[in-house]
């Protein structure tokens, strides 16, 4: 029981957080900002519905509540967050970078 505890933990850890946090990392870098928002919000929403069915599968097997998987959930939550915010502060930084690089160039006239 215990060793399945930390294999649902895990899961939760590296599957549900490390994959949709890449997907919102590039949502964040390569397109605009609101959609990198959306697609948080959208993960954010999907992990809920997640930590919800598992609740509930594991009532309906008589085991108690996993303390690690109600912290898995607030840590991912606010993980989608962070990389989210992450990701649109990369994307500005980017954008300032270019900008300056353009002002450094010399006027050329074709």
């Amino acid at each position: 029981m215990i060793f399945w505890n930390h294999i649902v933990s895990l899961y939760i850890l590296l599957i549900d957080a490390a994959i949709p946090s890449a997907i919102v990392w590039a949502f964040a870098t390569w397109t605009r900002p609101i959609f990198a928002i959306m697609a948080a919000l959208w993960l954010l929403g999907e992990y809920a519905l997640d930590c919800v069915d598992a609740y509930d599968i594991g009532a309906q097997q008589g085991w108690p509540l996993l303390e690690k998987q109600n912290m898995a959930c607030h840590f991912i939550s606010v993980f989608y967050y962070l990389v989210a915010l992450g990701g649109i502060y990369w994307r500005f930084r980017e954008r300032q970078r270019e900008a300056l690089r353009r002002e450094s160039l010399p006027y050329v006239r074709y």
